[in-house]
């Protein structure tokens, strides 16, 4: 696999969870996105999770100086010595001593405050045991908004920035309450636009102050799982299939305490790389996940071969499949999850649509 990891870009995002007093549509929490500016390279005009492509300041050393300067050099063997499985991206070689889930966390909380405003840092001291809590953003709560929007633009133009912000406003990024949750490849047909991509979940106690920059991201909407989906079909947002896919996984989680107690609890079991490989369908494509029964055993990683035409519609090949794990896209809202194997590593399965109903049951 280390061969072919030249062909995309490492990045990171993060699913933010914030809690939220008024429960809408059964779930008491909302999730951050963004969209995309329309002349972005890559999903323009797209809802999306914040985050962004790896940068060499997000894996300088001088961030392990700064962790064991503050007493936490033992904390992060937390998240990096996991039992499970490792996926490339997490065992990449790098000319750099930081681990790879310290400095793609780094990276996703860069890449968050850049695009939305919300700084996931925390004070030293309150990082002894990160993993028993939800992140609490009130160690920043003296520091003017006017003071953060200023480092934001530094950080902005420069990454190096960053641990600049964290010494000077005696904060730590909170690695700790990034959660892994999984690992997305680009499909092979976007070709020379190809990232591998670290999602995590973070889960906040309060809703923050998010602010678009009017760069990279010139929207921004709190939503619930549910009602993130429905908006998605009724036409109101575009969201991409990785994002469709991770909030159908999210309907199995009303409430936020339950995610958050998951996806700490699972965590240690590792995960895998998902790479799409679509087909084209009579009436629209198919995106398999593994699993599924049409998934390839070896599949193409880098794009040596088109994008296969199957004689069958959608429903059709449904019909002819036992085991389902894919996403079927009829148009551009028109996007419904399927789902109906147990999933490797302790995780959990996206709930399969349709969106109309009210009603929807936890598998937890």
């Amino acid at each position: 696999m280390a061969k072919i990891l030249k062909h995309w870009r490492d990045a990171a995002t993060v699913i933010v969870a914030a809690r939220n007093a008024k429960s809408l549509n059964n779930f008491d929490y909302r999730l951050l996105t963004i969209r995309r500016h329309g002349k972005s390279n890559f999903m323009p005009n797209t809802y999306v999770f914040p985050g962004g492509t790896v940068d060499k300041a997000d894996f300088a050393n001088e961030w392990l100086d700064l962790f064991a300067e503050n007493g936490l050099k033992t904390a992060l063997n937390s998240i990096i010595n996991i039992a499970g499985n490792r996926p490339p991206l997490f065992r990449t070689q790098r000319d750099s001593k930081v681990p790879n889930e310290v400095g793609l966390r780094i990276c996703a909380i860069r890449e968050t405050f850049e695009e939305s405003g919300v700084l996931l840092v925390t004070d030293p001291k309150n990082a002894a045991n990160p993993m028993s809590r939800l992140l609490e953003l009130s160690s920043l709560g003296q520091i003017r908004h006017g003071e953060l929007e200023q480092w934001r633009e530094r950080v902005s133009g420069d990454a190096n920035v960053f641990i600049e912000l964290c010494r000077s406003l005696h904060c730590v990024p909170d690695l700790w309450s990034l959660i892994e949750w999984s690992d997305w490849l680009t499909p092979t047909d976007f070709r020379k636009r190809r990232f591998d991509t670290a999602f995590f979940v973070c889960c906040i106690d309060d809703t923050p102050t998010a602010v678009i920059d009017d760069k990279e991201a010139v929207d921004l909407k709190w939503i619930s799982p549910m009602e993130g989906l429905r908006s998605h079909k009724r036409e109101e947002l575009f969201l991409a299939p990785p994002q469709v896919y991770e909030i159908s996984r999210l309907l199995n989680f009303p409430k936020l305490d339950d995610l958050h107690r998951f996806s700490v609890e699972r965590q240690n079991a590792g995960m895998d790389i998902w790479l799409p490989v679509r087909y084209n369908a009579t009436d629209g494509v198919i995106s398999l996940f593994p699993g599924d029964s049409m998934y390839p055993v070896n599949p193409d990683f880098v794009g040596q071969t088109d994008i296969k035409d199957l004689n069958q519609t959608r429903a059709e090949s449904r019909q002819s499949s036992k085991h389902l794990h894919r996403v079927e896209i009829g148009g551009t809202y028109d996007m419904v999850t399927y789902c109906n194997i147990e999933l490797p590593y302790g995780h959990v399965s996206a709930i399969s649509q349709p969106l109309d109903c009210d009603q929807h049951n936890s598998k937890l």
